[in-house]
This record gives structure tokens, sequence and C-alpha cells, in this order.
């Protein structure tokens, strides 16, 4: 018996053939990291004040000044700004480097009794709450060594 093959089984009709069930999929995976990334951004943005500062900038925000304003070094406040702009959640001027929000950004992120607000509850506290913390605050613009930087201030997350 050792020689005898078993035969494949017949396709599967009225499927869509393997290469293209491996692309569709692959995208589907791809838009739901995309969103997973941006619900944390989102999450982390409003964590930092940084839709606040933004509507109280009045369109003249740039990334140096939301930072000086929420009290961050530049850097941690310009990469969720970028991709904050980049999924045009927040309006951004490219030829003056100016970030604003938008009068239904600010329904969305900043007014907490509108039918539209999508941060607070709405997304995951624990596990951004220990990245938020690794964020030192500060209104000097010095380096942190990775000896005086903050430690996640949990392990909730792994608990639960």
């Amino acid at each position: 018996m050792s020689g005898d093959t078993v035969p494949p089984p017949p396709p599967i009709p009225d499927l869509p053939s393997t290469s293209e069930s491996a692309e569709q999929l692959s995208t589907r995976i791809s838009e739901a990291c995309a969103s997973t990334i941006l619900v944390n951004v989102i999450y982390m943005a409003d964590k930092l004040d940084i839709f606040r500062h933004l509507f109280e900038l009045e369109g003249n925000a740039t990334a140096c000044a939301v930072a000086a304003a929420c009290g961050f070094r530049e850097r941690y406040v310009v990469e969720p700004l970028r991709s904050l702009a980049a999924s045009r959640l927040v309006s951004f001027d490219v030829a003056r480097s100016l970030c604003s929000l938008t009068p239904a950004g600010k329904a969305i992120f900043l007014d907490r009794l509108s039918p539209f607000h999508a941060t607070g509850g709405v997304l995951t506290e624990h596990t951004v709450d220990d990245v938020v913390a690794c964020f030192p605050p500060s209104t000097a613009h010095t380096p942190v060594s990775p000896s005086t930087r903050s430690a996640p201030t949990s392990s909730r997350a792994f608990a639960e």
C-alpha cells in the first residue's frame, strides 16, 4: 500500500482561484492591521491632548507648537500627527506645515456629548496606557537615555 497515492479532491465550484483568494485575504488583513494601528493612534492622540491643542491653536499648529502645548518632545507628537493627517482625520496644509482640527473633527474627537464622539471608552485603554506612559513629558528638549525611560506601568494587557 505504500505505493498507492490518493488523488487530490476535485476543485470546489464557484470559488475564486487560489491566488485571488490569497490576494483578497491579504488585502483584508492589511486593512485590519491599518485600522488597528489607527485606532491606537487616535486613542494616543486623545490621551496626549493633541486634539484639544489642535483646536485651541486654531489652524496654526505646527508639530512643534502642538508638542509645546502638550508638554511633550516634538518627536512624540510628529508621528501621531502624520498618521492622523495621512488618514485625513486632521487637516494638513503642506505648503505651511500646519495641522488643524476641522469642525467635524471637533465633534468626533473633543465633544464628549456628541453622538459622533469616537474616543475614550470606545477605544482600548489598557495596552495604549502603557505605551503612553513611556512618553516622558518634558518642557526641555533633551535626549532621554534608555536607563531613564519610563517602563510600562502594568502588565494588565498580558494578564487579561
